[in-house]
């Protein structure tokens, strides 16, 4: 894959979509686990989060996350 800098918009579009079907995939295989009753549903959600450095921090709350979604996806914490 190309450096990110030497992307072309369609390349940038393309990368943005495959990563949005992973997070989407992984976001229903939670769900599914869920509802046949795994012991640890999550664990899709979790790969795909920190395959990208997106893991919540320890004791982070959970209302804050979603109120600043920018600020989390930037790495930064919500004040």
């Amino acid at each position: 894959m190309p450096e990110v800098n030497a992307m072309t918009i369609a390349d940038r579009l393309a990368l943005l979509t495959a990563e949005h079907a992973g997070l989407l995939a992984a976001a229903r295989a939670a769900v599914a686990g869920a509802q046949l009753g795994e012991a640890d549903p999550l664990i899709y959600l979790r790969h795909e989060l920190d395959r990208h450095g997106q893991l919540p921090p320890v004791g982070a709350v959970p209302m804050a996350l979603l109120s600043s979604p920018g600020l989390i996806a930037e790495g930064r914490r919500p004040a």
